[in-house]
């Protein structure tokens, strides 16, 4: 059996602990001077945060060695209210059947060809005009 191998980009960016996975804030490496006093101060109160459930079943797959228990593994997220009962599952309506397509409307007939002898001579180019002779200079070989 292969080794289970950790993704070593999760495991640099996710740390296991007894709650779940930590991990830090994001927009908080550059460009700090653009960004308000308000949001930088937010960003940086506690560092890091909780990465939220829905999102846990990913970083084990890429983290398998993290110490996750099976049962934590094959639970899918659920939505819960603020109560912490779980949300109902909105069922999705069958659809209306789609109104059957208009019939198209046929097509105007071609135009007929015309013969070879009918189709207009194409214009003639005006002859092209000789040029002037080059003039030679004293002491070539071209004068004789």
């Amino acid at each position: 059996m292969p080794k289970l191998k950790t993704n070593r980009a999760a495991a640099k960016r996710f740390r296991k602990t007894a709650n779940g996975f930590k991990r830090y804030h994001s927009r908080r490496r550059h460009n700090l001077g653009d960004k308000p006093r308000k949001q930088k101060r937010h960003l940086r109160s506690g560092g890091t945060s909780l990465v939220h459930e829905s999102d846990v079943g990913r970083i084990v797959q890429l983290m398998p060695n993290a110490r996750v228990s099976t049962r934590k593994r094959a639970t899918p997220y659920v939505a819960k209210a603020a109560d912490g009962t779980p949300l109902p599952v909105p069922v999705k309506a069958a659809k209306p059947p789609r109104p059957p397509k208009p019939p198209k409307a046929p097509k105007p007939p071609k135009a007929p060809k015309l013969a070879k002898a009918e189709k207009p001579a194409k214009a003639e180019k005006p002859a092209k005009a000789e040029k002037p002779a080059k003039a030679v200079k004293p002491g070539t070989a071209e004068t004789k």
